[in-house]
């Protein structure tokens, strides 16, 4: 693994622990997608690209979350959250 694969790895963790450990202290409300204006299509696709990264082992896993307007309206895991180096 490169030094570049690595720190994007580490970066990546620290950023779904950060949604993670904010997400506990103050929770969205949950919401259909399309009532704040995001496409629920468009939320596959960005699902699709990721789990296509994952296939492919440019990403060991990712912690999707989107929200719109104080809303959560999408929340996904995909992969794995631990990988062996």
């Amino acid at each position: 693994m490169t030094i570049t694969k690595i720190a994007q790895y580490f970066s990546l963790m620290f950023l779904a622990f950060s949604v993670v450990n904010t997400s506990h202290s103050n929770p969205l409300p949950a919401a259909q997608p399309e009532s704040v204006g995001v496409s629920s299509e468009r939320l596959k696709r960005i699902t699709h690209a990721f789990e296509s990264r994952i296939k492919a082992k440019s990403l060991p896993g990712v912690v999707i979350r989107v929200a719109r307007q104080g809303k959560l309206v999408y929340s996904n895991a995909i992969g794995l959250s631990l990988i062996h180096i």
